[in-house]
């Protein structure tokens, strides 16, 4: 997901700052005397890092394709990764998510067929987290015992912010093929709701939901409820 970074906010309180690639470049640079403070080595490194990232507007169709081909392989790696954390005690939707996982990973080969066909072999390595604005994912794959609720509001905030990105690509590609494909993924990304409902409804049975719930509520109770009770005591 690509956002613009809020303009001229303190980095100290938690949020961005958001200047160019030759300011921070600059501010590299500038003399000691030009600068009111002697920098710390995190405000070094955040501006070296800064100076590194890419404006997305800066892509060639080239880099814009590669960044595209990184992000559903990312994305395909997270469902999966989903589907993992799941199986042991919802492998319903479990199985949902091993099915969006396959569907960007297609999405992915599609992308690569494309690219292969008008740039030759080598994708250059472009991710997210190398253009500016970004503002980096929140890795809850990677927390154990995974929150079924939350998974399932991070999957739709990761579509949504799939089909904006292919929405905006659009408007830096010029070839007809290209500008085709970006709005095909595009028009996927924005029918995954539907898509995962129909899913929900093939695998999801009556019984399977009932044994998720109550899953859920026990887990409530244990992680929740209990440990309450035994502060109160």
């Amino acid at each position: 997901m690509i956002r613009s970074r809020p303009p001229n906010v303190d980095h100290k309180q938690g949020r961005y700052y958001q200047h160019s690639g030759k300011t921070a470049r600059a501010a590299l640079q500038a003399p000691p005397a030009a600068s009111p403070a002697i920098r710390t080595r995190a405000e070094i490194a955040e501006l070296l890092k800064d100076a590194t990232m890419r404006n997305f507007d800066d892509l060639s169709e080239r880099e814009m394709l590669a960044l595209a081909i990184s992000n559903e392989e990312e994305d395909s790696r997270i469902y999966a990764d989903f589907a993992d954390g799941l199986v042991a005690d919802y492998p319903a939707s479990a199985q949902v998510f091993t099915e969006m996982a396959a569907e960007e990973n297609g999405h992915r080969r599609q992308l690569i067929d494309l690219f292969v066909a008008k740039f030759g072999e080598h994708i250059p390595l472009i991710r997210r987290q190398d253009i500016r604005g970004y503002i980096p994912q929140t890795p809850v794959w990677q927390v154990r015992p995974l929150n079924l609720e939350a998974v399932r509001a991070h999957a739709r905030a990761m579509e949504k912010g799939a089909a904006q990105f292919y929405r905006r690509a659009i408007g830096r590609a010029s070839d007809a093929a290209v500008r085709k494909l970006l709005g095909d993924l595009a028009a996927v990304e924005d029918q995954h709701d539907n898509r995962v409902a129909v899913l929900e409804r093939e695998l999801l049975t009556d019984t399977a939901r009932h044994t998720e719930a109550e899953h859920q509520r026990r887990r409530f109770i244990l992680q929740i409820i209990q440990p309450g009770l035994v502060g109160l005591m």
